[in-house]
């Protein structure tokens, strides 16, 4: 069974809320048992943040050149995720010269959604990157600190193992 909860802290105690879109800088405390503004100084600090917004993340870039930054706090691999139909269009060499280009360990032949990753993944820390959202997946659960709703039905695109 899938369970969501919310459990990144401030400084002070408090709930983290995703008020400007951190939701990258959320799944990152969650899985790492960081405080929201620790979390939110390590994405600045980093280059990570799209934009700045009262002193706080609104939108991470997570993109290839990011994907590597995140192994400063323990990311392992990180998998892009396509659909099983587009297996064996690309070639070896291409396929090589993709992963390089995208800064990852694997490609794999398997979207599907949050809900479904996290069944098939019940231990173990990732961050799941969607369309335009990031959320956290601990021990099977996942850690949904954005306002999206639809969360469990995207498709995961990117996870980062850590």
């Amino acid at each position: 069974m899938i369970q969501e909860r919310n459990i990144v802290r401030t400084k002070t105690g408090e709930i983290a809320r995703n008020r400007y879109g951190s939701c990258g800088v959320l799944a990152i405390c969650s899985i790492k048992g960081m405080k929201y503004e620790d979390g939110t100084a390590w994405a600045i600090k980093n280059g990570m943040a799209a934009r700045i917004k009262n002193g706080e993340v609104s939108g991470m870039i997570l993109d290839p050149k990011n994907y590597q930054k995140l192994k400063k706090i323990g990311a392992k691999k990180t998998t892009v995720h396509l659909p099983a139909k587009q297996k064996g269009m690309n070639s070896a060499e291409e396929i090589a010269e993709y992963k390089k280009a995208q800064g990852i360990e694997e490609l794999a032949y398997d979207l599907c959604k949050v809900s479904t990753f996290a069944r098939k993944n019940p231990v173990g820390r990732f961050m799941l990157v969607t369309r335009d959202h990031a959320i956290a997946l601990v021990n099977g659960a996942i850690v949904n600190n954005g306002s999206r709703q639809d969360y469990k039905n995207q498709l995961v695109k990117v996870s980062i193992q850590f």
